[in-house]
């Protein structure tokens, strides 16, 4: 097995600087402002021909038709937003992008519709009728334009992404040889790094600038956008994972072949790319309204829970004091979010010494069931709550989330890097 692969300096350079590839933050920012631009244009082209349509040359003195179109850009770009349309991962392939629009002017459609009759609006049909479905059209064909045009430029070699490619030299040819026939994906292959018993130093142009353990590495030396694994079964289960959750860190974009289906968690969705044997790898995105969601949640929620449940804690704290000395709370370093230590808050459950006991304790479970660093009260259903109701001070703190769990310091070696 490959895992480093000495290249030449000079080599790696020549080859490398001979991809005139654009960062794709550069060109994927004008390209979404050039949509938003479609879609402005669209929504009053659409507004205006539908009031020109239902009203023409007659005179009439309403001027809330005349806000209507200017209102309809904002209601458009709102509804684009909340459907996905401006998802920089579809831009220039698939129909995903296609399907959003269509679904954002169904949606449009159906609010426009509910909240007139809610409201009890004069809103005429005819406009209705007219002007949404003209919209989505404009936007559809405008959209559509700018695509003929981003493949046009991408044929030149211009608005690619960089690509740095794992698996076998055969399988990274074949793929190479896709890429460079198909340039209207957007995809340019500026590194390869090489699984198996071969150490070629290029492949097709492209340089091998590592092996299988120096993906990450090759990432950030080439500034890679994605990272294409390709079928092999020395990437197959953990270590591929571990390297999606590493990519993840920077915003890297990972796609997989489709024998390689194991990357997938419980909170991961996967989308097939058009034309390609490649199946992209959708993370959770908790970013944005998303997290500023999920925390105020937690926040209400804990708050609420403490104190609801106040009375109930002020007894179980009162019961641990009464049968013996020693803290009424346990304190616990735990890894929270992003790797960073915090301290947990709990009813303490065990005698005072209980971290020192961990010996003892895996001598005397192999002997009986009975574990003798626990307190008597430990087998009340409401200290078992009351243990779990503390650890709610810290989601208040952003320290942890509601249904999850923290590993203990002493612990986080074995667990994987995410």
């Amino acid at each position: 097995m490959a895992e480093e692969i000495a290249v030449p300096e000079q080599v790696q350079v020549s080859l490398l600087t001979r991809l005139a590839v654009r960062h794709v933050r550069a060109w994927t920012g004008a390209y979404l402002r050039q949509l938003v631009i479609v879609d402005v244009c669209s929504a009053l082209a659409a507004g205006w021909l539908a009031f020109e349509a239902r009203f023409g040359s007659a005179d009439t003195n309403d001027s809330a038709y005349i806000w209507l179109v200017l209102a309809l850009p904002a209601l458009v770009l709102v509804a684009l937003q909340l459907t996905g349309a401006y998802d920089e991962r579809l831009i220039g392939v698939g129909s995903d992008e296609f399907r959003r629009v269509l679904n954002a002017g169904v949606c449009l459609t159906a609010v426009v519709a509910v909240c007139s009759f809610a409201a009890k609006i004069d809103l005429a049909r005819g406009y209705v009728v007219i002007a949404l479905p003209a919209m989505t059209t404009f936007d559809l064909l405008g959209r559509f334009c700018l695509r003929k045009r981003l493949h046009r430029l991408r044929a030149q070699g211009s608005c690619m992404r960089k690509v740095v490619v794992v698996g076998y030299p055969d399988v990274i040819s074949e793929l190479a040889a896709v890429l460079r026939r198909e340039t209207y994906h957007g995809l340019s292959i500026v590194g390869a790094c090489v699984v198996g018993p071969d150490n070629p130093t290029t492949i097709e142009g492209i340089p091998v600038i590592g092996g299988l353990h120096s993906v990450g590495d090759v990432v950030q030396r080439v500034e890679a956008d994605t990272v294409a694994v390709m079928a092999c079964r020395e990437m197959m289960g953990t270590r591929l994972r571990n390297l999606a959750w590493a990519l993840k860190k920077t915003g890297t974009d990972i796609c997989v072949a489709p024998a390689l289906l194991d990357v997938a968690g419980p909170r991961t969705t996967i989308r097939p790319i058009a034309g390609l044997p490649l199946l992209h790898v959708d993370h959770p995105e908790f970013t944005g309204i998303k997290c500023l969601v999920k925390s105020a949640f937690d926040r209400v929620f804990a708050g609420a829970a403490v104190v609801l449940l106040l009375p109930v804690l002020a007894a179980i704290a009162v019961v641990i004091r009464m049968e013996g000395p020693g803290p009424v709370l346990f304190r616990q370093i735990r890894v929270g979010k992003d790797g960073q230590p915090f301290t947990l808050f709990k009813f303490r459950t065990m005698v005072v010494n209980a971290e020192q006991r961990r010996a003892e304790l895996v001598v005397l479970m192999r002997a009986t069931a009975c574990c003798s660093r626990c307190v008597r009260t430990r087998a009340l259903p409401a200290r078992a709550a009351g243990s779990d109701a503390t650890r709610w001070t810290n989601c208040r703190s952003s320290s942890t989330s509601l249904p999850e769990t923290c590993p203990w310091s002493g612990r986080v070696p074995r667990y994987p890097t995410k």
